[in-house]
């Protein structure tokens, strides 16, 4: 049964400030040296911290961020490990074209030494629904 923590939805607060601030030295702190991330195409599967962290900033450097919210906060705490859903919405723009995604992400979450309690060790996107939104005001 999914609960609610605190600490579960800070991390994901803190993941969210960081990358959205270009905080990349303090994003890479939330992640395991061997950490993994599963894109929403599935292929290929990003391993380490380092590599991780590089999506973040090539995103940060092709993309418009407009907007990004964070919706439910689902958490499934264990002896030492912690499973966390995140619902989202992010308005961006990228070559000229604008885009709202709606999804979730899962992490896995491992207990350590570091300011949050926690690392995490796997992460899931999966966007539900990519839709190109049309530029306000265009006429005939």
């Amino acid at each position: 049964m999914a609960e609610r923590s605190d600490a579960f939805e800070a991390l994901v607060h803190r993941l969210n400030t960081h990358w959205q601030a270009a905080q990349w030295d303090a994003l890479s702190l939330l992640y395991h040296p061997k950490a993994v991330l599963v894109p929403p195409d599935v292929t290929p599967v990003i391993t380490g911290r380092d590599a991780i962290v590089a999506t973040y900033e090539e995103f940060a450097d092709a993309a418009t961020l407009h907007d990004f919210k964070t919706g439910a906060i689902r958490s499934y705490r264990f002896d030492t490990s912690a499973v966390v859903e995140a619902d989202f919405t992010v308005d961006y723009s990228v070559q000229g074209e604008r885009y709202l995604d709606e999804g979730h992400e899962t992490y896995v979450l491992e207990r350590a030494a570091t300011p949050v309690g926690y690392h995490i060790v796997w992460r899931q996107q999966y966007v539900h629904l990519s839709r190109r939104v049309e530029p306000t005001g265009a006429g005939p």
